[in-house]
C-alpha cells in the first residue's frame, strides 16, 4: 500500500491519461490539438515522477515511480503498435484503391502542367479534385473502413487495457507487478 499524497498524485495522471485517450477518438481538428498538449504534459509529467532511471531499474522504486514507468511503458508500446498497424492499413490500402473515379480530376491535373500545379493554391487545387471526391470515397468505402479498422482497432484495444489495468491498481494502492512489461 501506499501514502495518500503519491496515490492521488498517481490517481491525477491517470485522468490525464485518460481525457488524452478519449480527446484522440474525437475527429476534430481541436480536439486533436489538446490531445497532442495534454500527451505531451503526461510524458514530461510521467517522466518526472518516475525519477532516476537507474535507481528504477535496481529495483528501488515507489508507487507512484512504479505507476509512471507503466505509464510510459503503455505509451511507448501504443506508439510502436500504432507504427506496425498503420503500416499494414498503408500496404492493404494501396494494394485494393480503385482509383477510376478520380480518373477525370487526374487528367485534368495533367493537363494543368507542373509550373500551373505548383503556383495554384490550395484552394484552387481542391476545386479541381473537389468533384472527384465524392464518387471515390464512395467506391472506396470499404476499403478505406477496413484500413481503419487495421490502423485503430488493437491500438485502441490495447491501450484502453492497459489504461484500465493501471488505474484499477492505483485506485486500489496497489503497485504493477512488472511496469516494464509489454502486455
Amino acid at each position: 500500500m501506499t501514502d495518500k499524497n503519491e496515490r492521488s498524485r498517481i490517481l491525477n495522471l491517470y485522468a490525464l491519461f485518460g481525457v488524452t485517450i478519449v480527446l484522440t477518438l474525437i475527429p476534430h481538428p481541436a480536439a486533436g490539438g489538446a490531445s497532442l498538449v495534454m500527451a505531451v504534459l503526461l510524458i514530461l509529467t510521467a517522466f518526472k515522477m518516475r525519477g532516476d532511471k537507474e535507481a528504477f531499474n535496481n529495483g528501488k522504486h515507489s508507487f507512484m515511480q512504479n505507476h509512471a514507468a507503466y505509464i510510459l511503458r503503455s505509451i511507448a508500446g501504443v506508439t510502436l503498435l500504432m507504427l506496425i498497424t498503420i503500416s499494414l492499413a498503408s500496404g492493404y490500402l494501396l494494394s485494393v484503391i480503385d482509383y477510376a473515379p478520380f480518373e477525370p480530376c487526374a487528367q485534368e491535373f495533367q493537363s494543368m502542367g507542373a509550373e500551373a500545379i505548383e503556383s495554384a493554391s490550395n484552394e484552387q487545387i481542391y476545386a479541381k479534385a473537389e468533384p472527384c471526391m465524392e464518387d471515390f470515397l464512395h467506391e472506396n468505402r470499404g476499403s478505406l473502413t477496413t484500413a481503419m479498422i487495421i490502423a485503430s482497432l488493437l491500438p485502441l484495444f490495447y491501450i484502453g487495457w492497459r489504461f484500465m489495468q493501471g488505474i484499477t491498481r492505483a485506485y486500489k494502492g496497489v503497485m504493477i507487478d512488472n511496469p516494464l512489461k509489454w502486455i
